[in-house]
């Protein structure tokens, strides 16, 4: 690794085996020289500890040890990286060739100085292959009704954390969406157009089934300042939306 580093690359990883290989090989392969690795693993009991330690040489930090969850982990690969910016991907996710370059160009570019948030796009795959393309541009008054920025791979500025604290690790699914929520209106939030990862349609959120739901309302009205009523309504709506793709997607399958 060089002295510059100007991303730090944040993997969570817990009985991973299948997908590990795959999310450190899109790391450790990206274009860009001013980048870190770093994995903060639960303590896993399959293969996943073995398969990362074949890519000792890749990485800046590693450590095994219990924890609370996803977002515990990247509090502790936030304290472990040197980089300006922090970017955290699942250990199911893969980020394409150019990801970081494409961040790192658009940083020392086009880049409002004072961002403290770079979103861009990225192909949401499912298990069947099919695949659409998600994430917009921030806009409070969007961001506080629904989480429609891609988050992985997302750059965060090492002064976000400073200012608005590190991700609340009480929260399972939507502990990104909190952070994000707690500036508020006054978040600086910037847009790459590039799409940068792809990511896995069945992660924790849709494990995790209706819990994303009581998670969300609870961002939204602790961290948004949203009104219990809109966020009650809104997640009504969301479940009701997501209870139907459920129906859809089952009788596609008979």
């Amino acid at each position: 690794m060089g002295n510059n580093i100007i991303v730090t690359v944040v993997i969570a990883t817990f009985n991973c085996e299948s997908t590990i290989r795959n999310a450190i090989e899109s790391v450790v392969t990206q274009s860009a020289n001013e980048i870190e690795l770093v994995i903060v693993d639960g303590n896993s009991t399959d293969q996943t500890i073995s398969i990362i330690e074949e890519y000792s040489d890749h990485i800046s930090a590693f450590v095994s040890e219990n924890d609370n969850g996803i977002y515990d982990a990247w509090n502790k690969g936030v304290r472990l990286g040197s980089g300006s910016w922090f970017s955290f991907i699942g250990a199911d996710d893969v980020l394409y060739p150019d990801a970081m370059q494409n961040y790192i160009d658009y940083v020392n570019s086009s880049c409002p100085k004072d961002a403290l948030v770079v979103s861009s796009r990225v192909n949401l795959v499912t298990a069947s292959g099919n695949s659409r393309t998600i994430g917009e541009a921030w806009n409070w008054a969007k961001f506080r009704r629904i989480m429609n920025i891609a988050h992985v791979g997302a750059l965060h500025k090492r002064q976000l954390f400073d200012h608005y604290g590190l991700f609340d690790s009480s929260y399972r699914i939507c502990g990104d969406y909190e952070l994000l929520l707690r500036p508020r209106g006054d978040l600086n939030a910037s847009y790459m157009p590039e799409i940068t990862a792809i990511v896995s349609d069945g992660g924790t959120s849709r494990a995790a089934g209706g819990r994303i739901f009581d998670e969300t309302f609870k961002a939204k009205v602790t961290a948004g300042g949203r009104s219990s009523v809109n966020a009650y309504f809104e997640k009504k709506i969301a479940h009701a939306k997501w209870a139907l793709k459920n129906i859809v997607r089952g009788s596609n399958r008979k």
